[in-house]
């Protein structure tokens, strides 16, 4: 069962795919997760203007959240939008290519994030799908033995 966070305002999988169960939550990390691992596995979804508060005026809420999360399993960004696109010169806010280059690069580096960036929603979904259903099935092998 996917669980998305009750504070999700635009949230994913919406209608879902059949055979996918949804549950809203409150989650303590993140956006997206998998019931009874939420304290393992988190995804956190942005749009283009969310990454750049969350890169720049709100990095030291960012880095704080980063390392609240370094217990977990796996974590990951998704941004909805072209990977080179975040780099363009001040279309979504001040930042510099640079800052945003380095701040993505501390991240995935010091905090183990995984970063996926498209603009299609759909595309978006199947990353997070895949990867949430690998990992439940991870889990279900290791408590199987």
């Amino acid at each position: 069962m996917l669980v998305v966070d009750t504070r999700e305002q635009q949230p994913l999988f919406d209608p879902p795919p059949t055979g996918l169960s949804i549950s809203k939550k409150a989650l303590k990390h993140g956006d997206y997760s998998i019931y009874g691992f939420e304290d393992k596995v988190t995804i956190e979804r942005k749009k283009m203007s969310d990454l750049m508060s969350y890169i720049g005026s709100e990095r030291e809420r960012t880095v704080a959240k980063l390392n609240a999360m370094s217990s977990l399993t796996f974590k990951a960004l998704v941004v909805e939008e072209n990977w080179d696109d975040l780099f363009l010169p001040k279309r979504y806010s001040q930042l510099s290519a640079s800052t945003i280059r380095q701040a993505l690069v501390s991240f995935q580096l010091r905090f183990g994030l995984h970063i996926f960036c498209h603009p299609y929603r759909n595309v978006c979904e199947r990353w997070i799908l895949d990867r949430l259903l690998y990992f439940h099935n991870q889990q279900r092998n290791i408590n199987a033995q």
